[in-house]
């Protein structure tokens, strides 16, 4: 409160007031003309000196404040901005701004970060995102230093820096190097060349939620429940593995403070051991991974680990061959699920890939060869910027099939850009594919008829311009961008916010042409009447869909005419290893060891058509007496239904029972499965001369060789399209295949179900 007086002039009373504040500042007002004055000076604004200046434009960008000047000369802001003062003066080519508490009258100093956001020589330690998206506003008084967002009227804290007395030696106990140490996973820390140290400053990450409290009482009061203390990851292995998918300079490493307790209590805590865990966090990309235990702990999905294999490549145990798929991608993380969790939910994979979303490109320069049977790094493009926010896709690998599963349509044509950026001539042993068929088959599952965003137009241009050797493919992203064109003038409004996405391209001629050129079977010598792989080949309808033809089935050659005819070199199949008897028996078995009740009478149906029956209209209508009837029939299925209330043998007992089960299943089934793999691939030597040109064609990559999925097709697709991968058999030889591929299936799904 100001104490105003009255002034005089000349004896008699004027219409100007004058007081003084308790710092000493001089107030005068004239009523008359409204005129005030600080310390005898009117006030004014910021000059352009200082409105100029790269300090003040980083932090308070066009905004101009009216200051008036102090006996110092300092320039003060006349009034609080948001319960603080500010105050800006120049000492030669530096600014110094200085933020006062408009309450406790503590003093915040900013700190000038350089042209180049060096933070030099005072912060060059920390990491590329703390000195160029925060502003630095250091407090003598209390020897701490905040880390904002860059803007002045954003005043939540990100970091809290705590700041050594410079009469007090700097001690070991906060930031520093990491080095790896010994097998078991773990790290210790090295502050021998720590400059950090030296200086003796310890960085706490703010969690979300204390971020908009009171910097004082962070730093007093809620200190105990900053947990994560930043440290220099310079030489630990671990940041070298997830530098694979982001920079090194872009990770941050933190030691998670192990006497607090209130990290035990959330939602993705881990138990506090003894040893102090160590957190790495992708900012960009909002992942988290803690070193627990010696296993690099994922934060974001529950109950994974950091695989120790980081390639998508698994070597099959006592052979020389190997199992891969997306040679040359580098940029993902491996994680699985971690075996000793004893958690239950959804059921998730055991498996999952981590990649980033963005374009996919291919530097074809930088193979080993230079041809089309060689890859190049294939890349995905993001942004370099330290302040952008990237996503990944999860994609789930299968458990059966080992193929990888995305969650979404665009991380599905993601997924088509990389296996068509990454095909060679010859099919991955993972798939029995090339990555272009594959991605000719992940394609198809991405169709819809309603406009495409603007993430899944990039990907799907992505594949038309990686697609150049596979016209088959380049067609079938052609059709989908038309079907998804079609109807866009009926989802206008839903897309006015946003630009729409660039139009279709028209048909590309030379790979009709080359698509046209390549359908057509061999017309001479021994390749006679073979056809192209039928996997790069479109269907009857997708043809007529973007080429405009009806094609024609292709008329058998002349030579497996006569075969047929004469039964000679045809391939008889042997019957199967496993009858369907053992199925029937063994769920029989397993359903005997579950105690129901007896039956009960049923109680009476609850409903009644007469209910709504009225004297106008004594008959129900034909369709309210059909719904009844059918509900009345699901009533007493349902209450004759036994009922299940135990088994009869112990939980250790059962348990036991049901492993060896599990074990005599999964036997049984992977007889069958080697029996069909066998049986279809098998071409033997008494096919003659066209046997053996199916051979070569099947191991140059023309011919499709079979996978576990085209098991599952087999199953409920025509038997002739057994045909494709071994022409040679009889028609009652792909009966009995696609028997046993029924059978097959139902053997992993008593096997899964037993597995749970």
């Amino acid at each position: 409160h100001l104490a105003w007086q009255q002034l005089s002039q000349s004896g008699s009373k004027a219409g100007s007031f004058e007081a003084v504040s308790e710092d000493g500042r001089l107030f005068s007002i004239n009523t008359l003309d409204g005129t005030v004055l600080y310390d005898g000076c009117p006030p004014s604004r910021l000059p352009k000196a200082i409105l100029n200046h790269r300090m003040y434009k980083r932090s308070f960008g066009d905004n101009n404040f009216e200051v008036a000047t102090s006996a110092e000369g300092v320039l003060q802001t006349i009034k609080p901005i948001k319960g603080a003062y500010y105050d800006f003066y120049a000492v030669g080519d530096n600014l110094v701004v200085v933020e006062v508490d408009a309450v406790t009258s503590v003093r915040l100093e900013l700190l000038d970060v350089g042209i180049d956001a060096a933070c030099s020589p005072w912060g060059d330690e920390l990491p590329v995102r703390l000195r160029e998206m925060h502003s630095h506003w250091v407090c003598r008084s209390h020897n701490a230093m905040l880390l904002r967002p860059v803007t002045f009227q954003d005043r939540h804290v990100h970091f809290l820096i705590q700041l050594k007395p410079a009469n007090e030696p700097a001690q070991g106990t906060g930031s520093g190097t990491i080095t790896a140490s010994s097998s078991d996973g773990g790290a210790q820390l090295d502050s021998s060349s720590s400059s950090s140290m030296r200086q003796g400053y310890k960085c706490w990450r703010v969690p979300p939620h204390l971020q908009s409290l009171p910097w004082l009482q962070l730093l007093n009061g809620r200190q105990a429940e900053l947990t994560d203390c930043l440290i220099l990851p310079s030489a630990l292995y671990i940041c070298s593995v997830l530098s694979k998918m982001e920079p090194l300079q872009y990770i941050h490493s933190y030691i998670v403070r192990q006497e607090d307790n209130t990290r035990a209590s959330s939602a993705r805590a881990l138990k506090q051991k003894q040893h102090k865990d160590i957190l790495f966090e992708l900012p960009r990309f909002g992942l988290e991974f803690v070193l627990h235990g010696g296993q690099l702990r994922s934060l974001d999905f529950r109950d994974y680990i950091l695989q120790q294999q980081q390639q998508l490549v698994t070597v099959e145990p006592g052979t020389q061959s190997c199992l891969y798929t997306l040679p040359g991608l580098q940029q993902y993380l491996v994680l699985q699920k971690d075996s000793s969790s004893t958690s239950t939910g959804a059921y998730r994979a055991g498996k999952m890939v981590l990649i980033p979303s963005g374009n996919v490109s291919l530097d074809e320069s930088g193979s080993v060869s230079g041809g089309r049977g060689s890859v190049g790094p294939v890349t995905v493009q993001v942004p370099g910027s330290c302040s952008s926010k990237l996503q990944v896709h999860a994609y789930e690998v299968h458990g059966r099939f080992e193929d990888l599963r995305a969650p979404s349509i665009v991380a599905r044509l993601q997924l088509v850009a990389l296996y068509a950026a990454t095909s060679t001539l010859l099919p991955e042993p993972v798939s029995r594919c090339c990555g272009t068929h594959m991605a000719m088959q992940l394609l198809r599952q991405c169709w819809k008829n309603h406009p495409l965003s603007r993430e899944e137009a990039a990907q799907l241009h992505s594949v038309v311009s990686l697609s150049r050797h596979a016209p088959g493919l380049r067609l079938l992203a052609h059709e989908l961008l038309l079907s998804t064109s079609q109807l866009s003038h009926l989802y206008a409004d839903a897309s006015a916010s946003s630009p729409p996405p660039p139009p279709p391209p028209p048909l590309d001629p030379d790979a009709s042409i080359c698509y046209l050129k390549a359908s057509q079977p061999h017309k001479t010598g021994g390749w006679r009447g073979f056809g192209p792989n039928p996997r790069a080949l479109l269907s009857a309808l997708e043809e007529q869909r973007v080429l405009g033809i009806h094609p024609k089935p292709t008329p058998l050659p002349s030579w497996l005419k006569e075969m047929r005819g004469v039964g000679k070199g045809q391939l008889h199949v042997a019957p199967c290893p496993v009858q369907a008897e053992f199925l029937a028996s063994t769920e029989s078995q397993l359903s005997s060891l579950v105690l129901h009740n007896s039956a009960q009478a049923v109680p009476p149906y609850p409903l009644s058509s007469n209910t709504t029956k009225s004297t106008a209209q004594p008959e129900g209508l034909p369709l309210q007496e059909g719904m009844h009837r059918e509900l009345k029939a699901s009533w007493e299925a349902h209450h004759t239904l036994p009922v299940a209330y135990g088994v009869n043998m112990g939980a250790k007992a059962m348990q036991a029972h049901i492993r060896e089960t599990q074990a005599c299943v999964e036997l049984q089934r992977v007889q069958v499965e080697g029996y069909l793999m066998h049986s279809i691939a098998d071409i033997p030597q008494s096919t003659g001369m066209y046997g053996t040109c199916f051979r070569l064609l099947r191991a140059c990559g023309a011919a499709p060789s079979p996978g576990l999925l085209d098991l599952v097709r087999s199953a409920i697709q025509p038997s002739s399209c057994l045909l494709t991968f071994n022409p040679f058999l009889t028609p009652a030889s792909c009966d009995r295949l696609v028997e046993g591929a029924r059978l097959w299936m139902q053997l992993c799904v008593l096997e899964d179900r037993l597995h749970r």
